[in-house]
């Protein structure tokens, strides 16, 4: 939706009044972070329509330029906390779709089995090898008696 063109007859807060209007319309209908961007390039953006009106006030009276000057700031404030806003609704939103529910009463996994030393692997690897040959495991005592 783009902004509706100024009439002649339309005074500078009746055009604050329809950028307001028309901003928390269209934040409204953002459903993704990427609308957001957008909303907030056409509304707060280099060729928005709100830094068109900060260009007039050089053309201001100097004692009308710091209410004009508070007004555009608080407008343009006022448009960022509702994308703010948006933005944190749609953050939070999506979060809890893509979270998962888990049934805590069912019961767990049992934990995988742990896996046999490398160096126990190694020798049997080679008893294998041995035995293949035509070789005996024997197994004694390490330490003999009289």
């Amino acid at each position: 939706m783009l902004i509706e063109p100024k009439t002649k007859d339309c005074t500078v807060q009746e055009q604050l009044e329809l950028i307001i209007k028309q901003a928390q319309e269209e934040i409204a209908r953002c459903s993704n972070p990427n609308d957001i961007l957008n909303t907030k390039a056409r509304f707060l953006g280099k060729k928005s329509e709100l830094n068109g009106l900060y260009a007039k006030m050089k053309e201001l009276n100097p004692e009308e330029r710091p209410a004009f000057g508070n007004q555009l700031n608080s407008l343009r404030n006022r448009i960022e906390s509702l994308l703010n806003a948006q933005n944190t609704i749609i953050k939070e939103t999506a979060w809890k779709k893509d979270r998962k529910v888990y049934d805590n009463t069912m019961p767990g996994m049992e934990p995988g089995r742990g896996g046999f030393h490398p160096l126990t692997i190694v020798r049997r690897e080679i008893d294998e090898v041995f035995l293949s040959m035509g070789f005996e495991i024997a197994e004694a005592f390490d330490i003999e008696d009289e």
